[in-house]
C-alpha cells in the first residue's frame, strides 16, 4: 500500500512486475483497502490498464493528463536526459548532478559527499536502469500527488463538488448552480487560478484549507516507504511475534543507515494497521487465529 500511496494510478501489471503477490493485491481490492475502477478495465485480462488507488476520492482527484498506465514506470524516467541540477536516484539514494563535463560527471549527495564518475560509467548506469533521472515534470507531479494524498477523503469529495460547480465557468460557459453564494463561487475560481499558476494544477486550490492544518500522511520518500513495507512484512508479520516498538526501532536504524527520512511512530502504526487483518494475523499467529478475519468473496 505504501507504493500505491506514493504512485497513485500505478498499474496492476507494474505491481506484478515488482513481485507483489497477485492474491494479496486482489485481497486488498476485495476488502476495499485499494480502489480500482472495475468498469474501466478487466482485472484478469487487462493488467496494464488496471490502475490502483488508496480510495475512490484519490482516484478522481488525480490530474487526468498525469494519470496513465505508465506512471510509476521507471523506464519512462530513465530516458530523461540529465542536465546540471538534475535529480537522480542511484541505489535508492537521492543525488544531484553538480557538473556535467565532457569526460566526467560530478554528483552531490550532501556537502560532505561529492563523487566523480566517468561519462561512460554514468551512461552505463543509466542504460542498465541502476540510475534513474527524474525530470522536472516528474518532480512537479510528485508534489501534486503529495498534496492530494495529504488531503482526507472528505476534503477530496468537497473539492470534487466545487470543481463540478466551477467547471462550466472555467471553460467559458455560464455558471449553472444558482444555490452557491457568489462570494464562495468567485473565491473558488480565484483559488483555482492561483494554484494553476503556482503549482501547475488548479484542482489543488479547491481543496478545503482545513486539509493543510495537519498532515494526515507524511510526505515520505519512496525509500522510507519501501523500508517500512519490508520491516512490517519481514520483521513484524512473522511467527516470532515481535512487538511494534521493537520493529520500529529496527526500522529507525535502517533509515538512518540508508540516509532516508525516519517516519514517526504514529505513521508506522498507521501503515502497520492498514494491512489486511487476515494475512497479518495468519503470518503472526497462524490460520486458526486468522480465521475470523478471512474475507468472503
Amino acid at each position: 500500500m505504501g507504493l500505491v500511496a506514493t504512485q497513485p494510478g500505478i498499474t496492476l501489471s507494474k505491481l506484478l512486475e515488482l513481485q507483489f503477490k497477485p492474491d494479496e493485491i486482489y485481497r486488498l481490492i476485495a476488502t476495499k483497502k485499494l480502489y480500482v475502477d472495475l468498469s474501466a478495465a478487466d482485472l484478469a485480462s487487462e493488467a496494464k490498464k488496471v490502475q490502483l488507488f488508496l480510495s475512490v476520492e484519490t482516484a478522481y482527484s488525480i490530474p487526468q493528463p498525469i494519470k496513465s498506465e505508465n506512471f510509476g514506470d521507471t523506464n519512462n524516467q530513465i530516458l530523461v536526459k540529465p542536465t546540471v541540477g538534475s535529480q537522480i536516484i542511484w541505489d535508492g539514494i537521492d543525488w544531484r548532478v553538480l557538473n556535467l563535463g565532457s569526460t566526467e560527471v560530478t554528483l552531490l549527495n550532501s556537502p560532505q559527499n561529492v563523487i566523480n564518475l566517468s561519462i561512460t560509467v554514468f551512461e552505463e548506469l543509466i542504460s542498465s536502469e541502476k540510475i534513474t533521472v527524474i525530470s522536472n515534470k516528474t518532480q512537479n507531479q510528485s508534489q501534486i500527488y503529495s498534496e492530494i494524498i495529504d488531503a482526507s477523503e472528505s476534503d477530496c469529495a468537497e473539492a470534487n463538488r466545487r470543481y463540478r460547480i466551477v467547471a462550466p465557468y472555467l471553460i467559458g460557459s455560464s455558471p449553472r448552480n444558482k444555490n452557491v453564494p457568489r462570494s464562495s463561487f468567485y473565491r473558488w475560481i480565484q483559488s483555482w487560478k492561483e494554484a494553476e499558476q503556482t503549482k501547475g494544477y488548479g484542482y489543488l486550490g479547491l481543496l478545503p484549507q482545513n486539509s493543510k492544518k495537519g498532515n494526515r500522511q507524511s510526505k515520505l520518500p519512496t525509500l522510507t516507504l519501501k523500508l517500512m513495507d519490508e520491516y512490517i512484512a519481514q520483521d513484524y508479520e512473522t511467527y516470532k511475534q515481535k512487538g511494534k516498538r521493537a520493529v520500529y526501532g529496527a526500522l529507525v536504524n535502517a533509515c538512518q543507515q540508508q540516509n532516508t527520512t525516519v517516519p514517526s511512530y504514529k505513521t508506522f502504526l498507521k501503515f502497520c494497521n492498514s494491512r489486511p487483518d487476515y494475512e497479518q494475523t495468519k503470518k503472526r499467529q497462524g490460520s486458526r487465529a486468522a480465521y475470523k478475519y478471512e474475507p468472503f468473496y
